[in-house]
């Protein structure tokens, strides 16, 4: 099941792609959209637009793409497929239109010719399909130049069991792609990539509240003869304007956690430390779970030896997104020896607790542990996630800034999280500095525990949170993100002495006895930026060059709030590309 994940992890739409439900969130959202689509020309239903949210390499395309396959085979509609990119192109080409004040096309004239442009472009397919002429890539379909419409639409799988939801073969004929074809008055029309040129649509359009408000406000009152899907990324859906959002059906989709158990859900056997690094290096996205899994192995291959060589093939294996921050890891390594720097990347490549017989080499092992010093936990026997994960959420509301309109829910869903992506499968890590002198380990536990764990919290809900009532919580997380980043060791331990104590009750000594080693929260949040606040970005094909992505990105950030400050703070936006 892996393997179909392969097609998620890139943004050119495939229509043979197959949706998976991975977690019953999943599910549910695939309903929704299924829903809508049947429901949104009954005159007796008033159904609103929808939006599909998440972040990249969530699955956005994936359902798009279900949704496209759901109208044609199971519903006997229509449906056509653009980026919004696509859709202003042809904008600008048909109406003339340009971004200046003096040519702003109203809102009315978008809707009226979003409205022709659909059954334009449905009569053009039709015809094609009834000349069995070759689509192009101008086509509103996804993945279509130079195809058979036959060929095109045998592509698209059918018989949808709604107890099992499996795909079997194509159940409709020729004849019938060319009579849906002709059902101008019942058009799903699916906008992806929605975040990569809104504000694009933004400057041509006369609008205050949003440049769709009125497409989406005729779409509620059905007026138009069209169903209108679009795909966000969550940065990207806080530009949408709260008049139009509040007209639209939003679909979020969530991204994996360490408890749900990557084996579980793709009915792979895997170890925990695969599932722990798939995890950290997709950053939860279902897409890049495969090839997190595949660089793994290959990184692997030879065992510890030239491991922090491998690391750099990593980058290859995803082109448009920087998958590992290999700058970062050589500042804060570079001090170490080469064997050392392996001894570091294999733990990162495996997080979770590794027994010290689980090497070959054990004395030697033992002896990086004692002279060196690396940054790694060490201890010399394991501790559950959950009395860890306590001691934290007590600190935390030892702090000065922390009040009770916080949602406790919150704090615990994310550093649960967070902690269980270096536990084993009986949810246990390795707490402790037993590595370093005594004076050493509460500074060790600062730096590599709690200040790293904080941060990841953060950026977390920052990502996921769309609530505006637990907007506070989020305020919350950036403010300890930098209290616990800037305060010194022996004020922020008194808050948090019992988690510090946790982490510096093992000797010096221990290291010379049973030992457990793990990489920290603080080497793999340096591995693995989270894509919001630290975004490298080069997608293939987009509407916008990396240089103006970033561009666009530090104009957002200074027309944000407070709760995206971190974004200015922590994110290292550069407005110039320096390569």
């Amino acid at each position: 099941m892996l393997s179909q994940l392969i097609n998620m992890s890139g943004r050119t739409p495939t229509i043979d792609t197959k949706w998976n439900d991975l977690t019953t969130v999943h599910e549910k959202r695939r309903e929704t959209i299924q829903d809508q689509i049947k429901d949104f020309d009954d005159p007796g239903q008033r159904v609103p637009a929808t939006y599909v949210i998440g972040a990249i390499g969530a699955g956005k395309t994936q359902l798009m793409m279900h949704a496209f396959r759901y109208a044609w085979a199971y519903q006997n509609k229509p449906a056509l497929y653009v980026t919004l990119g696509k859709l202003i192109d042809d904008l600008e080409d048909q109406v003339g239109i340009s971004n200046s004040e003096e040519q702003l096309t109203s809102q009315v004239y978008l809707y009226n010719w979003i409205e022709d442009r659909c059954k334009d472009e449905l009569d053009t397919i039709r015809a094609k399909i009834d000349r069995n002429e070759k689509f192009d890539q101008n086509q509103y379909l996804p993945n279509a130049r130079s195809s058979n419409p036959q060929e095109y639409f045998e592509q698209i799988e059918g018989n949808y069991d709604a107890d099992s939801f499996d795909y079997d073969e194509l159940t409709i004929e020729h004849e019938d792609i060319s009579d849906i074809a002709h059902k101008k008055d019942s058009i799903v029309l699916l906008i992806d990539e929605m975040e990569e040129s809104y504000p694009r649509l933004e400057g041509l359009i006369d609008q205050t509240t949003g440049p769709l408000r009125e497409v989406v406000t005729g779409i509620g009152n059905q007026e138009p003869p069209f169903y209108l899907i679009g795909a966000f990324g969550y940065a990207s859906v806080q530009e949408i304007g709260h008049a139009e959002f509040r007209r639209v059906t939003p679909v979020s989709l969530p991204i994996l956690h360490p408890d749900d158990r990557i084996s579980e859900l793709f009915g792979e056997n895997l170890e925990y430390q695969q599932e722990n690094f798939a995890w950290w290096m997709s950053r939860g996205r279902p897409g890049w779970i495969n090839i997190a899994l595949q660089s793994q192995a290959s990184a692997l291959n030879g065992g510890i030896n030239k491991t922090d060589d491998q690391l750099r093939e990593i980058p290859d294996a995803m082109s448009r997104v920087n998958m590992i921050d290999l700058e970062s890891m050589d500042r804060r390594l570079n001090k170490f020896t080469n064997e050392i720097r392996d001894f570091i990347s294999y733990l990162l490549l495996q997080p979770g607790p590794h027994h010290i017989g689980d090497f070959t080499e054990t004395e030697k092992v033992r002896q990086y542990m004692k002279s060196e010093a690396p940054p790694v936990l060490c201890a010399p026997k394991t501790s559950g996630v959950d009395k860890i994960h306590s001691a934290f959420l007590a600190g935390i509301k030892n702090t000065s800034i922390y009040t009770s309109s916080v949602s406790s829910d919150i704090l615990r869903r994310y550093a649960r999280r967070v902690l269980r992506g270096i536990a084993n499968s009986a949810g246990e890590i390795v707490a402790g500095n037993a590595n370093v002198p005594t004076y050493r380990k509460g500074q060790r536990t600062h730096e590599l525990i709690l200040s790293p764990l904080c941060e990841r919290m953060h950026d977390i809900a920052l990502e996921e949170v769309n609530e505006e009532s637990e907007s506070e919580t989020i305020d919350f997380l950036y403010k300890l993100a930098q209290m616990t980043r800037s305060t010194p060791t022996e004020d922020i331990s008194q808050d948090f002495a019992d988690m510090f104590n946790q982490f510096t009750k093992y000797g010096h000594n221990s290291v010379d006895q049973e030992m457990y080693v793990s990489i920290a929260p603080k080497t793999l949040i340096t591995a693995f930026p989270s894509f919001v606040t630290n975004p490298q970005l080069d997608f293939a094909g987009s509407a916008r060059n990396r240089k103006e992505q970033l561009t666009g990105l530090v104009d957002k950030v200074n027309r944000i709030d407070e709760i995206d400050e971190r974004l200015k703070d922590f994110g290292k936006i550069l407005q110039e590309d320096p390569r």
